[in-house]
């Protein structure tokens, strides 16, 4: 939960969001970035923590991914 803004944090502690939905916030330490995807979702979208992670990573490139036995993870 380190990893989470504050502001979100607070929203969670108020009964706004769950645990599910931080940790899908956690995949970055980006406090602008999660900030940002939590005010650009539609309600009925937030509901979905998945949702949340996939945007915060959609340019992320994951080690699992084939495409890492050609070339390093960093690149």
């Amino acid at each position: 939960m380190a990893r989470v803004s504050p502001k979100l944090i607070g929203l969670y502690r108020k009964g706004k969001m769950t645990l599910q939905h931080i940790k899908a916030f956690a995949v970055t330490g980006d406090h602008d970035a999660q900030e940002r995807v939590w005010r650009g979702l539609p309600g009925w979208i937030s509901n979905n923590p998945s949702v949340i992670r996939d945007t915060l990573t959609e340019h992320k490139v994951t080690a699992s991914d084939r495409r890492v036995q050609f070339v390093t993870l960093t690149a």
